[in-house]
């Protein structure tokens, strides 16, 4: 890595003329202009001390409080779930009522690329509604 500081260098263009002399005889650069042109400088932001720990504990505090809404959020497994072979299965219907049913609001459901799917517990409400009659 070639080490810029003790060189004069302070713009772009600076380094461009750098490149194009070769530091070493036998390994010339192979860049173009527009390619050297395209090189892009670190830049380095500083901080005060005290900033830097704000910083650091506000993220400590964000990584604490995501963690405690992932761990308040039930297990949403494929077990609570089904689909449409499963629901009419369990309700005894054809594709078509299911279709009916889902169009008129009548079960909510949820679209995974184009694969339907149920939360039991709709199934089940539904079931013991139908029982209730």
């Amino acid at each position: 890595m070639t080490n810029f500081s003790n060189r004069n260098i302070k713009t772009s263009d600076d380094l461009c003329c750098h490149l194009m002399t070769p530091c070493w005889p036998d390994r010339p650069y192979h860049l173009s202009l527009p390619q050297i042109k395209l090189l892009h400088f670190m830049e380095i932001v500083n901080i005060e001390a005290g900033t830097f720990r704000e910083i650091i504990t506000s993220i400590q505090q964000l990584k604490e409080k995501l963690e405690n809404i992932k761990g308040r959020q039930t297990s949403k497994s494929l077990d609570d779930w089904m689909d449409n072979q499963e629901v009419c299965m369990a309700l005894n219907i054809s594709q078509r009522t299911l279709q009916a049913m889902r169009s008129n609001g009548t079960l909510p459901f949820s679209k995974i690329d184009r694969k339907t799917y149920y939360r039991k517990q709709d199934v089940i409400r539904l079931i013991e509604k139908g029982k209730k009659r």
